[in-house]
């Protein structure tokens, strides 16, 4: 079954990009790598204390995580973000511990798998906000790892600050739930997070930093709370792409969870970053490195069009279309349905694809374009070196 699956995969080390099956996800590394670099410097700059938690909902694959994690050093990264408990278990399976799942954990099934990476002698953590949350995980810690003699499994509490997702509302009770994790069986308390994700799409550099600053506010008056009650906060988490470098400069987080950041998107792509960048836009300081590899299908010369083979099901477009590789400016793509995307050339003197071409995309929002897909393929100066399984899909 393994080596039907291996057949399965869009292509293999040694053949070259133009040949990958599409559609495909395609990851330069090259940039990938100069991605991490930069934010190995930026990471410099930060103040003593202050780490990267890669995030992997971005990419979900346990391979580009442990590249990931030894590009950028124990220095710089020491552990890892997760969404679901899938990723979880996918970064505890390939021996990547410190694991943080930066969401709360309710469904009885994902909770018993939680307690199950706990029991097997990982280090896992979750966020919580709410007492209830907490003693389910308690209940399940202590099922599953009895008589641990040391709380197996470390406890975030979560603060709206601002996005009004998930969170505690206040100060107050952010440190009366911090309290009660640190007396439940099984569990410790670990910190806090303080993450607003709509931040991290504010387009205007300055802009962002005022937003930023009022999340710091907040944090601070959190960390107030549960000085008051004579609670020791050892971890401060939160911060995206968007927010690290202004979050990781309050001097107030502990870690940041930059994910986008190491392959860009469209939509971070529209934001200001100040200053001069990786590529000269915008400022921003990564490049481009990751791709949905298409086929051009059909050709239409009287509309000026082409159709390619990725539709809906290859290149998520919440955050609106993906963008032409070579043809940013001079063409627009839109939805044909689920197999299919319909190009517009928009330059009449632009000469159109050939059936059979490869066509480039760039995501509109990486996270949900690698969920769509079984393989990352890694690629060096056109040639593929390696093709990676996305082996933490699902929940």
């Amino acid at each position: 079954l393994a080596a039907a699956a291996r057949a399965r995969a869009p292509a293999a080390a040694g053949e070259a990009l133009r040949d990958v099956a599409s559609p495909a996800l395609v990851l330069d590394l090259a940039a990938f790598e100069a991605n991490c670099r930069a934010l190995r410097a930026l990471a410099a700059g930060f103040p003593a204390g202050c780490t990267v938690r890669p995030h992997v909902k971005a990419h979900k694959s346990s391979g580009l995580a442990r590249r990931q994690l030894e590009l950028l050093g124990p220095e710089v990264a020491q552990g890892l973000a997760c969404q679901t408990v899938r990723e979880a278990e996918a970064m505890c399976a390939a021996g990547l511990g410190d694991v943080l799942v930066t969401n709360e954990v309710v469904p009885p099934k994902q909770v018993a798998r939680l307690a199950e990476l706990c029991r097997v002698g990982h280090a896992v953590g979750v966020c919580v906000d709410s007492a209830a949350n907490a003693r389910q995980l308690s209940r399940a810690v202590q099922e599953a790892v009895p008589g641990a003699p040391a709380p197996p499994l470390r406890v975030i509490v979560e603060a709206n600050v601002g996005q009004d997702r998930c969170g505690v509302a206040t100060p107050g009770e952010a440190a009366a739930l911090a309290k009660e994790v640190a007396g439940l069986p099984g569990l410790a308390f670990g910190g806090v997070q303080t993450y607003h994700g709509a931040l991290q799409h504010v387009r205007g550099h300055g802009e962002r930093r005022e937003a930023c600053e009022a999340v710091h506010v907040k944090a601070r008056a959190i960390l107030g709370a549960l000085a008051a009650e004579s609670i020791p906060c050892e971890t401060v988490t939160g911060a995206g792409t968007g927010s690290m470098e202004f979050d990781a400069a309050s001097g107030l987080f502990t870690e940041v969870q930059p994910g986008s950041f190491f392959f860009g998107d469209v939509d971070y792509g529209r934001n200001d970053w100040g200053g001069d960048g990786a590529d000269g836009a915008g400022g921003r300081p990564w490049g481009q490195a990751l791709f949905v590899a298409s086929t051009v299908t059909s050709v239409a010369p009287e509309r000026r069009a082409f159709v390619v083979d990725a539709g809906l099901k290859a290149v998520a477009q919440d955050s609106g279309p993906p963008l032409v590789r070579g043809r940013e400016e001079a063409a627009r793509f839109r939805s044909g349905g689920d197999e299919h995307g319909i190009v517009d050339v928009l330059d009449a003197g632009a000469e159109l694809p050939a059936v059979g071409d490869q066509v480039l995309l760039v995501p509109g929002h990486v996270d949900p374009t690698c969920a769509l897909h079984d393989w990352i393929v890694c690629v060096r100066d056109g040639v593929v070196e390696e093709v990676l399984p996305i082996d933490a899909r699902g929940f």
